[in-house]
């Protein structure tokens, strides 16, 4: 995590280096397979490139989750929490036919402890 606040690094590293976080921690908690990874690789930068869109159009710096810039208002916010929800949706959706079961309820954990880690992050910088 120790990347994120790094000003030294393009916005290009930091979306290559999430991606290769997330697909590291999907393939340790999944067991994915190497076909599996792969299959899922431009799933999760198309999450990703999305996620960050739609903060950035909101004032919200996804380097630094809210720690600049003006604050988004609550009518804001929840607009945003909803088009963040379809992109999680469409993710999980493009992902059913490539995950078991039981990767994919770990799937589902693994997105609501990102969720409650955002939005804590956002509470502690307001």
């Amino acid at each position: 995590a120790g990347r994120r606040g790094s000003t030294s690094r393009s916005s290009s590293e930091d979306r290559a280096a999430e991606l290769e976080d997330r697909l590291q921690e999907a393939q340790t908690r999944l067991n994915l397979s190497e076909a599996q990874t792969g299959q899922m690789a431009p799933i999760v930068e198309r999450a990703i490139k999305a996620q960050r869109e739609i903060l950035t159009r909101y004032g919200i710096d996804p380097e630094n989750r809210g720690g600049s810039g003006r604050k988004p208002g609550l009518r804001e916010m929840r607009a945003m929490n909803q088009e963040m929800e379809v992109v999680r949706s469409d993710t999980r959706t493009a992902l059913k036919p490539i995950l078991s079961e039981a990767q994919l309820a770990e799937f589902d954990r693994m997105q609501e402890e990102r969720k409650a880690q955002t939005r804590e992050r956002m509470r502690s910088s307001r």
